[in-house]
């Protein structure tokens, strides 16, 4: 609520910093808090879909299962390049990092995997454990996507009544 109202205030009034971007909303402020976290050290893995952040009887979260969507080339992903001296974000995936069939068909078949329901069809699976891969989870989406048959927290859900009462009562509207 708080992200929100500020965005909404910051950027509603000519002459806000929003009407002096020198590039896109991405390449100005996405950017930079990827590259810091980068050269701090933190590991990102591109291209990997939550499938189900599961139950467990200690309430706190262990396992996480995500689906890998394409297999990168060199096996990391670098989602910036840059343009005028600038880092920026592209619109669409870098695609000369991905595997040349899955790139070609990614583009052909005009797949969006940001869209859960895009139908590709991913190329893994991994389990992520806590302790060994994570500390702790930011579960930082949308709650309609929580619960419901094929929700990624269906398993809490179905288990806790604290959070069967949140994605039950709280409602929220796409965007």
């Amino acid at each position: 609520g708080v992200g929100l109202h500020f965005l909404t205030n910051s950027a509603g009034y000519k002459g806000s910093f929003v009407w002096k971007f020198k590039a896109g909303t991405a390449d100005t402020m996405i950017t930079p808090i990827y590259l810091v976290l980068k050269n701090r050290g933190v590991n990102f893995k591109f291209f990997h879909k939550v499938e189900q952040v599961h139950y467990s009887d200690s309430g706190e979260i262990e396992e996480v299962s995500m689906a890998e969507q394409v297999t990168l080339k060199n096996g990391t992903y670098t989602p910036t390049y840059k343009l005028k001296g600038l880092d920026v974000w592209p619109g669409e995936p870098l695609y000369d990092q991905i595997d040349d069939a899955q790139a070609k068909r990614l583009k052909e078949g005009n797949y969006d995997l940001e869209e859960s329901w895009c139908g590709w069809e991913n190329v893994g699976q991994v389990k992520l454990e806590k302790g060994k891969d994570f500390d702790y989870v930011i579960l930082g989406i949308p709650i309609d996507v929580l619960g419901g048959n094929e929700g990624i927290c269906k398993e809490i859900i179905d288990n806790n009544e604290a959070w069967r009462n949140m994605y039950t009562n709280v409602k929220s509207i796409p965007t």
